[in-house]
């Protein structure tokens, strides 16, 4: 069954309260796979129990969110879903990307690198993640930094990213949902 796709041009504020069941719901439909993403502040409420990586400070940044709810509770299977988010990201966030300095045109430039469960370029973490468990199943939330808005600019340029968050968001979900639908496919 095809993921439900709900993708906001209007900016919203990360709480924790979209990692609810209800939530989710009121998205894609009780008990109905799904993916949302919004742009806005990284606000996470304490009882969230959400925190940035390292202590880096995210709160009140802007940020691009994806939310993703599946409708199983199978724990290594919905980790191997958000290790899919997060490299779906990185391709998309690598894609995006000027040449970096030093390397030849067309040379690999992965300047973006997945570890675990996080995005980082160098030394800086790029991303928040986390799963949470649900009595309906599982909930996957991604937060990327604003490219341009770190300590160093993610483009390689002077004063910012420019990446346009919109159709970043769009380009990862409608990539993961395809990547879902595929695995979904009998074997040939």
């Amino acid at each position: 069954m095809r993921l439900k796709k709900q993708l906001s041009s209007e900016q919203s504020v990360f709480d924790g309260s979209q990692l609810q069941p209800e939530w989710t719901d009121r998205r894609f439909g009780k008990g109905m796979d799904g993916i949302a993403a919004f742009v806005g502040p990284f606000r996470p409420a304490a009882s969230a129990a959400i925190s940035s990586p390292n202590g880096e400070h995210f709160e009140n940044r802007r940020l691009l969110h994806l939310v993703v709810r599946h409708v199983h509770q199978d724990v290594e299977k919905i980790r191997l879903q958000q290790r899919l988010l997060l490299d779906v990201a990185k391709d998309k966030l690598n894609h995006r990307l000027p040449e970096a300095p030093g390397r030849e045109k067309g040379e690999p430039r992965d300047v973006v690198q997945r570890w675990g469960q996080d995005l980082r370029r160098g030394p800086q973490h790029l991303s928040v993640s986390v799963i949470r468990m649900t009595a309906s199943g599982a909930i996957i939330y991604l937060g990327i930094i604003e490219p341009g808005t770190g300590t160093e600019p993610l483009s390689g340029t002077e004063g910012g990213g420019g990446m346009d968050l919109s159709e970043l968001a769009r380009a990862i979900a409608d990539q993961y949902v395809f990547e879902i639908d595929s695995a979904q496919q009998p074997l040939s």
